[in-house]
């Protein structure tokens, strides 16, 4: 598989977290050459409806963010794929097990339309402090995700719109 994007797990030197065209996360040890979890990004966002006004895209992995070095337990070890389909996918890296290369069930959370999200492909994503999410899409939106309400709440909680920044 083609890999689109790439980034160093800060708190864990010896894992790469890659995504690309083959609508996976991938979360390699580069000590032993392997791919050790697999999140697939074509599951889908619950409420998301593709017939909505948007073109189909492809939930190809663009862009990947992974949380700074020096950031506590839990957040640590978090990803943020940015795909193709508009949505954003959320994964625990770190915690994930050294066992067999695997798909994971589903990421942490999944944002997507249904949540107020992107109408066209996500094409970046930057954590901002250890509970926010930055998020840039086709669509010529920045969305600021309260990443850490979402996961307490059980659904994805993004900023009020004064909140929002809006590149112009």
């Amino acid at each position: 598989p083609m890999a689109s994007a790439a980034a160093w797990l800060p708190s864990r030197a010896e894992r790469l977290v890659t995504g690309g065209m083959d609508a996976t996360v991938a979360l390699w040890d580069s000590g032993a050459r392997r791919c050790v979890r697999r999140w697939a990004a074509g599951a889908g966002v619950a409420g998301d409806d593709a017939s909505e006004g948007r073109l189909f895209n492809p939930p190809f992995v663009h862009a990947l963010a992974v949380m700074p070095a020096g950031t506590p337990r839990p957040a640590a070890g978090l990803a943020a794929a940015a795909c193709g389909d508009g949505a954003v996918l959320l994964i625990d890296a770190e915690s994930a097990p050294a066992g067999t290369a695997g798909t994971a069930p589903s990421p942490l959370l999944a944002l997507g339309l249904a949540q107020g999200g992107h109408t066209a492909a996500a094409a970046a994503a930057a954590f901002v402090g250890p509970r926010l999410l930055a998020t840039g899409g086709d669509d010529g939106r920045v969305l600021l995700w309260d990443w850490g309400a979402a996961l307490a709440a059980g659904d994805a909680v993004r900023l009020p719109p004064a909140w929002r920044a809006v590149a112009a």
